[in-house]
Formats: structure tokens, sequence, C-alpha cells
């Protein structure tokens, strides 16, 4: 795969929209692409595009006709349910079929039981429903054909329990599958060397750093 020319395809899609990428989003994909890093840190400021970021190699590959598995993990239900439109209006932009699927406690013991057979392109969840899916041993080939795990708001939770909750899942996670890559997500913090040791499971973590800060206009009517 031309990954320079996947790039270039990208950028081409996301132009007829109007949308172009950011420098620091073009640093991620370059590393990512280099294989380098199995683990990547994204800092940025709330309202840059961060967590579509950590999304671009799996539209990248797509529209190359070539399909990964993404499980994203959040710490809000709510935040699943406006990235899953976000996430679907995108798709639509650049012309791309795929199965986008909530996997939350809202969620029916029915089409968590399908999930495990009929396993959706992108598949986003919680730190405690991961853990819970992971227990079942009908879940292996969803875990063993993921290429890509998103963890975002990286920084509001590795601190708690629920954060010593998912590396625990994530440690049994590097039993099944020995191929994925790990994208973190995180608004700018001080506090990245502890981020970075939290995400590197596998070698050393690159950390993509968007030092751009959102300009906001204020308008009083």
């Amino acid at each position: 795969m031309d990954d320079f020319i996947n790039l270039k395809k990208i950028q081409e899609k996301l132009a007829l929209n109007n949308w172009s990428l950011y420098e620091y989003q073009k640093e991620f994909l370059k590393y990512q692409s280099q294989k380098k890093f199995r683990q990547i840190l994204i800092t940025s400021e709330i309202g840059t595009g961060k967590t579509i970021t950590a999304f671009l190699p799996f539209f990248n590959n797509a529209i190359d006709k070539t399909k990964k598995k993404v499980i994203y993990v959040s710490p809000l239900k709510s935040i699943n349910t406006t990235l899953k439109e976000r996430l679907n209006e995108l798709s639509s932009h650049l012309g791309i079929n795929c199965k986008i699927e909530k996997r939350t406690s809202d969620i029916s013991f029915t089409t968590k039981k399908k999930q495990l057979y009929n396993i959706p392109d992108i598949l986003l969840t919680t730190p405690e429903s991961l853990t819970l899916m992971i227990a079942n041993a009908n879940a292996t080939p969803l875990l063993e054909n993921t290429d890509y795990f998103i963890i975002d708001e990286l920084n509001e939770f590795i601190t708690s329990k629920r954060g010593d909750q998912l590396a625990l899942t994530m440690s049994r996670v590097n039993t099944i599958n020995e191929k994925y890559e790990i994208f973190g997500i995180s608004g700018t913090t001080s506090n990245k060397s502890y981020l970075v040791d939290w995400l590197s499971f596998n070698g050393k973590t690159k950390i993509i750093n968007n030092n751009i800060k959102k300009k906001i206009k204020i308008k009083i009517v």
C-alpha cells in the first residue's frame, strides 16, 4: 500500500466537503503508516478534532478498499452516541460503507450477541462493557481481528479504578491479539509521561502534540 498516495486520497475526499487536515493530523498519519510505534498518544485541545483523528487510519484504509476493525473506548455512553452520528456522517461524505455499532449497558443482549458473530467495523464501548465482553469466550474472534484500539479522554480516568480496570483488560487483550495498535487521546496536559507509561503495552509510545490553540470568536448581540 502506498501510504503517501492514500494520504493524498483522503485529503482530496475531505477537500470536496471543504475540510482539510491539521498539521498534527498529517503527522499522526505519517508516523502511524511507518509502523514504528504500536502506541501513539494524541494530545490536543477540545474542539480540534482529536477524536476523529484517531479514526483516520481506518478511513485511510477504507478509501483503498482495505478492511480494518476498530474498538473505541470512552468513559461515557453519551460520547459514544454522539460519535456514532459523527462517524456515520464522515463515512457518508467519504463514500465509505461501514458498520458502526455501540456496545454499552443500554444495548440489548441480543444485539451484543450478534456483534460477536457479525463483527462491526467500528465498535464503540466503555471500559466496563469491554471488560464484560472479553470475559465471554465467544468474543475471541472479535478481539483477534481488531486492528486499532482507540482510548479517548485518557487523562480523565486512568488515575482512577476505571483506569486500573482498563489496564488489566488491555493486558488480557495482549494475550489474544499481538498485532493491534493503540491510539490514546487526551486533552492538553502536563502529565504526558504518565499517559505514555500507561499506554506502553508493546514498546515505545509516540506522542503527537497539537500546539495550535483553537480560535474562539465571541459575538455579543
